[in-house]
């Protein structure tokens, strides 16, 4: 008989961007409940003052879960939970294998969700697409060092920095043949996620973030160079391609289906920290 000792606990959502991150805990808790696994707590807090970690606890052992997007910064202070020897694994949802402060046993890759997870899992996402637009799609803010590129695509491009209703935003992406998406505060970005699960051709500079199950250039998205040079470059080489722009598609969506639509994101995590191995 299994005895959900605590229930789930969380503070703190003033703060938009890590609005997913709770999405992820208050849905995680439901489906080991559900399921009648074993947990006995999860807290969802701000630690440190300024970032967000999930705690997973299982009797008086725990894993933390940080999405924190800023791979690189000095905030990033998982020290305490490496040193803990309660601590079971750090599952990162920026993960990069180069940054020194990731190199540890406990350090694991996770995975990456959209920004707004409700609204895109509860609506029809692949509605009607007809890709019949040949210039490369680009909607998001004019930042971190997106501008130069942007302005040099101008001639393959249709852009915007409005926000629209998810509605129309799904019907510019279904419209079109290609959909740029470039690095911003992080590597990968919640878009990235987002248009996978839409089934988009994706043309990205080749990521540099690794995930629990791989995003594989050329094969979920096509992989470009950084400089708008490079993306010109590949635009021009994909964009007559039908069958490998339909390819790319059909495994983005898989990729999204197998991994980030609910309930597959609470069993990869669960696969991610070796739960039937306790």
């Amino acid at each position: 008989m299994i005895t959900i000792r605590q229930g789930y606990e969380q503070v703190d959502r003033r703060h938009k961007w890590d609005q997913w991150i709770y999405w992820f805990a208050d849905n995680f808790w439901d489906y080991l409940v559900k399921n009648k696994y074993t947990v006995h707590r999860i807290v969802a807090n701000r630690i440190f003052g300024h970032k967000n970690f999930l705690i997973i606890y299982r009797d008086n052992r725990y894993w933390a879960v940080d999405p924190d997007d800023l791979c690189k910064s000095p905030t990033l202070r998982i020290k305490e939970f490496k040193e803990d020897d309660n601590c079971i694994g750090i599952l990162k949802a920026q993960y990069r294998p180069w940054i020194s402060q990731l190199t540890h046993s406990k350090v694991m890759p996770w995975l990456y969700f959209p920004r707004d997870p409700e609204a895109y899992f509860n609506s029809d996402i692949e509605s009607h697409p007809t890709h019949s637009e040949r210039k490369l799609h680009w909607r998001g803010v004019m930042s971190h060092g997106r501008r130069g590129i942007l302005n040099s695509l101008k001639d393959i491009l249709n852009d915007s920095t409005l926000k629209v209703p998810l509605e129309q935003y799904l019907d510019e992406v279904n419209s079109h043949k290609v959909i740029l998406s470039l690095p911003g505060v992080a590597n990968l970005n919640h878009r990235d996620i987002e248009l996978f699960g839409m089934g988009a051709a994706v043309l990205r500079p080749t990521l540099k973030t690794e995930l629990y199950t791989p995003l594989i250039p050329d094969y979920h998205y096509i992989a470009s160079g950084d400089t708008s040079e490079d993306i010109r470059k590949r635009y021009h080489e994909v964009i007559d391609d039908d069958e490998f722009l339909e390819s790319i598609r059909a495994n983005a969506r898989k990729w999204y289906e197998d991994n980030i639509k609910p309930p597959s994101c609470f069993i990869r995590t669960m696969e991610c920290m070796g739960w039937d191995q306790l």
